[in-house]
């Protein structure tokens, strides 16, 4: 396990003025001036990268945590988890703790190898301390199903977890940074296939890179899990929103560590083809 030192808290207002300037500079607009494109212009599309992207900024009544990515791969609610829970706090989804009180998305839906492909997963989470491991966010869990999970310490720093048919990784250490102190925090965890490491940001900071630690390939079988565990059973109380999940043939962008920035800079805007490096 390594550190990096993170981009200060101006570099990050300032990627949110650059992109601000850059979306109004590709504006559209009509005859009269007024802006046709949502000001978006060249923005408009996200990148083919996107497994899903889930603003979860909808309201009561407004269905199920929608995709935004062009994949149509919109979210569902766990068989006890009602409409109105969701969206009981304003921005976000909210999950409860109890059985399927969480979110989950179609394996069919959400499929990678992590022999060949590497994934970038980031949300913005608001989680309490937990007094005990949370397994809360992916497809995977320690025994059958495959893929990664991300375990939501006892204390509040996290741990990813990957399964393969190389056999399932739970010993890496636990974050530096503490994500899940009841305030917001932007997580983002990158897996890169040609490499094996492992990144994990905190806020647009890196906290840990995880060495070479996996094996062997991979394919999800269970459903893809927000606030909950591999399937959905167990679920946690938390809040979230601006939830990324990309896949890339190969390795990770070149530029990761500013996709982290941006990320948390700007959570709940998707990522375009022009901003990888690949």
């Amino acid at each position: 396990m390594g550190t990096s030192s993170c981009f200060h808290v101006t570099q990050v207002e300032e990627i949110k003025r650059i992109v601000g300037e850059a979306m109004y500079e590709n504006e559209v607009v009509g005859p009269n001036g007024s802006p046709v494109s949502g000001g978006l212009g060249s923005r408009a599309t996200p990148s083919a990268a996107y497994l899903f992207m889930l603003p979860g900024k909808q309201f009561a009544t407004s269905g199920a945590p929608k995709d935004v990515s062009n994949n149509l791969n919109d979210a569902a609610f766990g068989v006890n988890l009602s409409d109105a829970s969701c969206w009981a706090n304003a921005g976000y989804i909210t999950t409860t703790a109890g059985t399927q009180t969480g979110i989950t998305i179609p394996p069919a839906k959400t499929q990678f190898d992590l022999g060949s492909q590497s994934v970038l997963f980031s949300a913005r989470i608001n989680i309490a301390s937990p007094a005990g491991n949370q397994a809360m966010f992916g497809p995977a869990d320690a025994s059958a199903s495959q893929g990664f999970y991300i375990s939501v310490r006892a204390g509040g720093k996290i741990r990813p977890v990957i399964n393969t048919s190389g056999g399932a990784v739970t010993g890496l250490a636990d974050s530096a940074a503490t994500f899940a102190d009841g305030t917001d925090h932007v997580m983002t965890v990158a897996i890169d296939a040609v490499t094996k490491q492992v990144f994990v940001f905190y806020d647009g900071c890196l906290s840990n890179v995880y060495a070479a630690n996996f094996s062997g390939t991979s394919a999800a079988v269970a459903l893809f899990a927000i606030g909950a565990s591999s399937g959905g059973g167990t679920a946690y109380n938390g809040k979230y929103s601006g939830l990324h999940l990309l896949r890339f043939n190969g390795g990770l962008p070149l530029n990761l560590a500013k996709l982290a920035v941006r990320l948390a800079a700007l959570p709940h805007d998707f990522l375009c083809d022009s901003d990888l490096v690949l």
